[in-house]
């Protein structure tokens, strides 16, 4: 952070920081002078704050107001690294809690500051973030510096919301009488994200169904259209007392793709013991699939 002459901020040149007043019931800002320099690192190898080997991740910066001094922090956004579960809200209406950094600072959606500092109740302010594109190929080792380092500021999505959307719908009534998953040949959509640490949530809306017998038909979300491969997200399951009984299937995944190239989800589908044959809107019933960034 820079004072208004652009050299680092000092008593004749601080940096006015507007932090919302820690009482919620009090709209006021709060402004808090920065008068030297800040700084915060990770501190011993292992504070991984939940990024996971050779996956691309993002570390937010953040600025807490700790009765009148400015105090940095680190956070991440994303549980289950390569395989994500869940992405943590950013929300700077809300004060909040933090730990003093050190090697055991492994966890996502936790703020982290300086080593030896913990704070409760501090209200702060989004500064920017530090992508690291690549990863590392050890996470809590940092061998080399960030891709990107942005600021905060108007037009930059915080974790959790939509970077950008397509959507693919389709009527085609598809079959297939293979026990193992096939990847549909018309429900898929490609995406490109903007970033590499971003992820992608996938959601379709279809009919499933059966013919010849009662049975049952599986559908799970794949990355990329090789049968049987690449599943993410959980399984649909439609099971039927007998033939022809078809029935709505929503099905939701989210992606780490890592990567900024065109990415194609698809629905795959498979019977349950190879005797029924399984099938995609089996009435031509409009059915989607969507892929959406969501920045983390």
């Amino acid at each position: 952070m820079k004072g208004n002459n652009g050299s680092d901020p000092s008593n004749s040149n601080p940096v006015l920081v507007p932090f919302r007043d820690a009482a919620a019931a009090n709209g006021d800002p709060v402004w808090v002078a920065l008068t030297s320099a800040l700084s915060i690192n990770t501190n011993a190898v292992g504070a991984t704050l939940g990024s996971a080997n050779g996956t691309p991740f993002r570390f937010w910066v953040v600025a807490f107001n700790n009765a009148g001094t400015v105090v940095l922090g680190l956070w991440q956004s994303v549980t289950g690294g390569g395989s994500p579960t869940a992405i943590a809200p950013l929300n700077e209406a809300v004060p909040a809690n933090t730990t003093g950094i050190s090697s055991t600072a492994t966890s996502a959606g936790t703020f982290y500051t300086p080593n030896g500092t913990s704070l409760t109740g501090k209200s702060f302010r989004i500064l920017g973030y530090l992508d690291f594109a690549s990863g590392l190929a050890t996470a809590g080792s940092y061998a080399s510096g960030p891709t990107t380092i942005q600021l905060f500021g108007p037009g930059i999505k915080r974790p959790g919301e939509a970077v950008q959307s397509v959507l693919f719908a389709e009527s085609t009534n598809e079959t297939t009488a293979s026990s193992t998953y096939v990847a549909s040949a018309n429900l898929k959509v490609s995406i490109s994200p903007s970033t590499a640490p971003n992820l992608v949530e996938v959601t379709t809306s279809c009919t499933l169904g059966q013919t010849g017998s009662a049975d049952t038909t599986w559908a799970r979300v794949s990355r990329g259209t090789t049968n049987n491969a690449n599943l993410i997200g959980s399984e649909l399951v439609c099971t039927n007392t007998a033939a022809g009984i078809f029935v709505p299937a929503n099905h939701y995944a989210l992606d780490a793709p890592g990567t900024t190239s065109s990415t194609t989800y698809a629905l795959q589908f498979r019977g349950n013991s190879g005797t029924a044959t399984a099938q995609i809107n089996p009435q031509a019933t409009p059915s989607i699939i969507r892929a959406t960034e969501i920045q983390v």
